[in-house]
């Protein structure tokens, strides 16, 4: 990729969902750095927002260590209860 001069901005797509294990994705995360992502994106696909924001929280720490940074997109449309 570097020899023919094409990067990674960002890769996608971690949803944050109530199921989630945030560490089940440290090696996707970690490769994704070393390819030279510079981004994660996410969902916050949970009605639960306080275990939304650990989960989130969580996730940032680990893109943080390989480097990244983390875009929360807006909940996605017919994915939450009352949508």
């Amino acid at each position: 990729m570097a020899e023919a001069g094409v990067g990674i901005h960002d890769v996608e797509f971690i949803p944050l969902t109530p199921e989630i294990r945030v560490a089940d994705h440290a090696q996707a995360i970690a490769l994704a750095a070393e390819l030279g992502a510079r981004r994660l994106n996410v969902s916050g696909d949970d009605v639960d927002v306080d275990r939304l924001a650990e989960r989130f929280g969580a996730l940032c720490d680990l893109a943080a260590a390989a480097g990244m940074g983390v875009d929360l997109e807006f909940v996605r449309a017919g994915r939450m209860a009352g949508c």
